[in-house]
């Protein structure tokens, strides 16, 4: 069962790898030839943006990138240099609050944003730059306690309950090896739900008993069940996802 359970969840990390490659690259597409340039290309101002601040462009914004000649790289390199400056240092702190949600599961400590903030000047790090470098501290010693909070609170969203020992140990090592995020963790977890788990049944049954309590109502019956059990499966529905429909 163990060696089993550790493939799949091999498989959901290379997978989870794939995903945040993809994630990670600037938002516009490439084609043979001449770079693109943003001349009244809203979709590739926009997606520069969000390379770079992690958000998409305002309308005043687009307005004041679209007469400009420059190819999406282009962009992106100057929005980064206006990160760097002392006009950007708000927009900075910003791009570096957005980035850490999907990757820690909350927001940065001062400390942090101090850190982050130097290190972004430094490195000439945009949004998607700063994506890889949390990877990256991830899998060092220092982020040990980042990563066992990692996996309490994506079990937690995932599945409504805190991880055992064993899966504690075992998700925490997979951060430690490829620098999982938070939001992919909470995807691997889920997914324990379905693959590779022989008490898949007792895990989802629980799942739903828990965000029925958590949800204010009484413990679901044996039809709530027989409806709820296809249906999570279904729709992908985490703990948290459930408790948010129950609730409405």
């Amino acid at each position: 069962m163990r060696k089993i359970l550790l493939i799949a969840l091999g498989l959901l990390c290379i997978n989870g790898l794939m995903i945040a490659e993809a994630h990670a690259q600037p938002s516009h597409k490439t084609s043979p030839g001449p770079p693109l340039k943003i001349t009244n290309n809203e979709s590739l101002i926009s997606g520069a943006f969000t390379t770079a601040f992690g958000r998409s462009a305002t309308p005043d914004e687009i307005n004041q990138w679209k007469k400009s000649d420059l190819t999406t790289d282009e962009l992106v390199g100057k929005l980064i240099e206006f990160l760097k400056s002392r006009a950007g240092a708000e927009e900075l702190r910003k791009t570096i609050e957005r980035s850490y949600p999907q990757h820690f599961g909350r927001g940065p400590y001062p400390k942090e944003l101090d850190y982050w903030q130097s290190e972004a000047k430094a490195k000439g790090y945009g949004f998607h730059n700063l994506y890889f470098a949390y990877t990256e501290w991830l899998k060092t010693p220092a982020a040990d306690s980042e990563r066992k909070s990692i996996v309490f609170k994506s079990c937690f969203e995932a599945l409504g309950r805190l991880p055992s020992v064993s899966e504690s140990n075992q998700w925490r090592d997979i951060i430690e090896q490829v620098g999982q995020p938070y939001w992919q963790m909470v995807i691997m977890i889920h997914n324990f739900l379905f693959e590779g788990n022989p008490d898949w049944e007792k895990e989802r049954r629980g799942m739903i008993k828990r965000a029925f309590l958590t949800a204010g109502k009484s413990q679901p019956t044996e039809e709530e069940y027989k409806f709820w059990m296809p249906e999570t499966e279904k729709k992908d529905l985490t703990f948290k996802k459930l408790v948010a429909i129950l609730k409405r």
